[in-house]
């Protein structure tokens, strides 16, 4: 075939002669094999077969017909021998330019020798080289392109069906080995020094530089190599095989971007302040950035964002964070927001450095707390204490919120500072009881829904800080309780929401007292009801009206409950109510609780009428003057039967000088002595109609003092009701673990009970008093182990 070929050209000069001999050369490299068939596709579908006899070949020839596209896209039907001429007229302009090195065509420039190229650009450095170089390897580029199509054909069979290197391929190895090879140092050295230029505020010619690193790029495609047209350019594509890459330029690069920075970031370490490095590290990391996105592979991103980050940030953390006049604790001191959110921007590039940002603000937030904790004005108004709590809060929130992005991590150290402060004082739980409770009676009153959302919200995070829960939790039952009883409360609703999140943190059988006392409540307004209609309407018998609520015996607070002996009024009105609910409910006894009940009464020996709330035993003692003028402290607790300490207790109160309704014969004598004569003070008088005589509850530390037996008590309940949970948690372990060691049963405990916080000695306690009730045994072999008892 290829000999055939060659008979059909026509005579040439010297140079043709040299071309027909290239051309010979070339065909005869594609000489089939034996036996082999490959496919020569033409309008006509011929297939040419190696048996095929020499005479038929050369019939064909004339009529097939050969597919070619230009560089606009446009196919061209070829013909053999116009295929044989325009292989002949490359050749010869190819020969023409190795010869004289001139070619008087227009497209001159996409001719190129690879050893001509070589030998012109090999002396030449920094920006030149990377100019003549780039333009050079554009040169090459087309003249692949230019060729490619030459070759078209038999890299579509020959080469395709052989599995052998397609012309792009091969002509991309050429330049590889004779030119990329011998100036990847110079380029390398070129590239590096452009770069160290441009970081000293230097210009540089940045499209030599793309192109260069596009180089380094395109010589690594080994497999699928292809010439793709990208507008007006050439792009070469294929399988990346980024070793030349990383091998000649990225590994060099990212060393000498790493010994530079290591230099500047110590010398600016030195001389600039906390905020002034930031911004010097922000804008550096900002170009470098900028130049990986614009000019490099992105491959190399990830390696220079490690190594930028590691010299910039991680290495230098430690000492500008905790720096003293100008660091992150100065920055919160003066509540700069811009230079904190900064901070926090370039850090958590680097999670672990967030770590010393974390310490700063927890030292912050501790200092602020401890100032306010260790106030003894503070102390004293429970009140102001926890809305002092409650601003540092939201100020600190406020902070994470700006300047931190609102980052979990930066919330969880606050809280733990709030912890840690909060715990020292021991009163903190009851006073955030107290704080809920002055909300419901009277502190929420004109907030809007969302307000008072966020207000219990901000109360819910307090409650999180604090260790004794179990605390709090027994103090706002009683605070509710008295409430619900006195009509206290502003919102329903807003009662409910309250102990809705306190389930959320608690639990349900936590808050199951509290859900129980609203139930108690709704049904105690059913049975009033009930009790209307069973007296055909009313609830009012010998001038009283009255109102009673059923509470449910071990879900409401313990009050000591004195008996007393009730005015003629108010027996009836017991007596038909109690004969009432024990036929409604088949004999349930009701204990009366009178320390609970209150009393409205309105006078009508004053010049003017008075409308006195007062407590059940008060109601009693003035309903004695209703029969007496005059009454001795010992006739009164006779005829009331109530004690000498609560009757003395009520006698204050309705003897008080702000509101004396009662004159005594010693009134500036504050003891009552049981022959002292009291009587009903006839020159009363108060600004208002309403009088209230029920002691308000003052929430100030002088008054909780007065109250030590009330406070003795409520710890004793704490103490044993811990104890019960402790034996409870330690049975319920055991049970399912059937054997524990000490150390881990104690370490498991701690982390299940979450109302308050067990010292270990309490859970040795309970381990003793269990083994003595036999729910536990120690081990024979080990008397760490416990054994559970079934």
């Amino acid at each position: 075939m290829g000999q055939s070929c060659c008979k059909r050209l026509p005579k040439v000069d010297h140079r043709r002669r040299q071309t027909d001999s290239i051309v010979s050369q070339r065909i005869k490299r594609f000489k089939f094999k034996k036996n082999e068939q490959p496919l020569m596709r033409g309008n006509d579908e011929v297939i040419v077969r190696q048996n095929e006899a020499h005479t038929n070949i050369v019939q064909k020839r004339e009529s097939r017909k050969f597919v070619l596209k230009n560089d606009c896209g446009d196919i061209q039907n070829l013909t053999f021998e116009s295929s044989i001429e325009m292989i002949e007229g490359f050749m010869g302009k190819l020969l023409e330019f190795l010869e004289t090195g001139e070619i008087a065509i227009q497209n001159k420039e996409y001719v190129s020798c690879y050893t001509k190229v070589l030998a012109q650009i090999e002396d030449l450095r920094e920006e030149d080289l990377l100019k003549e170089y780039t333009l050079q390897f554009d040169n090459f580029t087309l003249v692949t392109r230019w060729l490619s199509k030459v070759f078209d054909f038999v890299d579509r069979n020959y080469v395709k069906f052989n599995r052998l290197e397609s012309f792009v391929f091969t002509a991309l190895g050429l330049f590889r080995d004779i030119v990329f090879t011998n100036l990847k140092q110079a380029l390398t050295s070129a590239l590096l020094i452009s770069f160290q230029r441009h970081r000293l505020k230097e210009d540089v010619h940045w499209e030599f530089i793309h192109k260069t690193l596009q180089t380094f790029v395109d010589i690594g495609y080994k497999q699928d190599v292809q010439l793709k047209k990208n507008g007006n350019d050439y792009c070469w594509s294929g399988v990346k095989d980024l070793s030349k890459y990383r091998d000649v330029f990225e590994n060099k690069f990212i060393k000498e971007t790493q010994d530079y920075y290591s230099i500047k970031a110590t010398e600016w370490a030195q001389n600039l302040s906390c905020p002034e490095y930031i911004a010097v590290v922000q804008e550096t990391l900002e170009m470098e950035e900028q130049i990986l996105v614009d000019y490099m592979d992105q491959s190399t991103k990830n390696q220079l964002k490690l190594a930028l980050n590691k010299i910039l940030i991680e290495w230098k953390a430690e000492e500008i964070i905790t720096r003293q006049e100008s660091g992150c604790q100065e920055l919160l001191k003066n509540k700069s927001v811009y230079l904190l959110s900064q901070m926090y921007l370039l850090y958590s590039r680097v999670e672990p450095t967030l770590k010393y940002i974390l310490l700063e603000l927890s030292n912050y937030v501790e200092e602020l707390g401890q100032i306010l904790i260790s106030n003894e004005g503070l102390q004293k108004q429970p009140i102001k204490f926890v809305e002092k709590l409650l601003e540092l809060m939201a100020e600190i929130q406020e902070i994470v919120l700006k300047c931190f992005q609102n980052d979990r991590k930066f919330h969880l150290a606050c809280e733990n500072s709030f912890l840690s402060f909060m715990n020292k004082f021991s009163e903190t739980p009851q006073y955030i009881a107290g704080y809920c409770d002055h909300l419901f009676k009277g502190g929420i009153r004109g907030m809007t829904e969302n307000q008072i959302e966020d207000t219990f919200e901000a109360v819910i995070c307090l409650f999180r800080c604090i260790h004794d829960r179990d605390i709090f939790i027994k103090v706002y039952t009683k605070y509710l309780a008295q409430r619900l009883l006195n009509k206290t409360s502003l919102n329903a609703d807003a009662e409910k929401s309250m102990i809705s999140k306190l389930k959320i943190e608690c639990g349900i059988n936590t808050v199951r007292r509290l859900t129980k006392m609203f139930t108690d409540i709704e049904l105690s307004k059913s049975t009033m009801n009930d009790f209307k209609i069973y007296n055909r309407g009313t609830t009012e018998f010998r001038g009283v009206d009255i109102n009673v609520d059923i509470l449910t015996s071990g879900m409401w607070p313990e009050k000591t409950a004195y008996s007393c002996k009730l005015p003629p009024e108010l027996s009836v009105c017991s007596q038909k109510f109690s004969l009432f609910y024990k036929e409604k409910n088949g004999g349930r006894n009701l204990k009366w609780l009178y320390g609970s009940c209150n009393a409205v009464i309105n006078t009508l020996l004053f010049n003017k009428t008075y409308t006195l709330t007062v407590t059940c035993y008060q109601a009693v003692i003035l309903c004695l003057f209703n029969e007496h003028e005059r009454l001795t402290v010992a006739q009164v607790k006779e005829m009331s039967c109530l004690p000498e300490e609560e009757l003395v207790r009520q006698l204050k109160q309705l003897c008080n000088p702000k509101m004396r309704l009662l004159s005594k014969d010693k009134p500036k004598v504050p003891k009552f002595a049981p022959d002292e004569g009291l009587e009903v003070n006839t020159n009363f008088k108060y600004n208002l109609v309403k009088v209230n005589f029920i002691p308000k509850v003052v929430y100030k530390k002088k008054h909780l003092q007065k109250m030590t037996d009330i406070e003795n008590k409520i710890k004793e309940e704490i103490k044993s009701e811990r104890a019960l949970v402790l034996d409870a948690m330690i049975v319920r372990i055991m049970k399912a673990r059937k054997k524990e060691s000490h150390t881990e049963l104690i370490t498991e405990v701690i982390k299940q009970i979450f109302l308050f916080k067990p010292q270990p000695q309490m859970i040795k306690q309970s381990i003793e008093r269990l083994i003595e009730k036999e729910y536990l045994k120690r081990s024979k072999d080990d008397l760490q182990i416990y054994i559970y008892i079934p």
